[in-house]
């Protein structure tokens, strides 16, 4: 089965609840989202880690909010340090940063 780790900015919630629902859609496939994974007390940078290394694929939600997210960019820059499969989902007109871009 394979494994997906969901990175977004909060401000997009609603719109990343509805691509949740549709992946849901597809028993075949894991997905890991913070809300859902990481418990008070934890150490969420460790976490966070963790669950990148584990998944198979990093899902890059990308939008205005996600550009501007200290958050998002721990989470991408995470997974190109540890050569995962980036799959970029763009959710408005904003251009990828150059460090995701080959």
């Amino acid at each position: 089965m394979p494994s997906v780790f969901v990175s977004y900015s909060r401000a997009d919630l609603r719109l990343i609840e509805q691509l949740e629902a549709r992946l849901k859609d597809h028993p075949e496939i894991s997905i890991w989202r913070d809300q859902d994974k990481i418990y008070g007390g934890q150490k969420w940078p460790k976490v966070l880690g963790e669950a990148i290394a584990d998944q198979d694929v990093f899902l890059l939600t990308w939008s205005r909010n996600s550009a501007a997210s200290h958050f998002v960019e721990f989470e991408w820059c995470t997974a190109i340090a540890l050569k995962k499969t980036i799959v970029p989902c763009l959710l408005d007109d904003t251009a990828l940063g150059s460090g995701l871009i080959n």
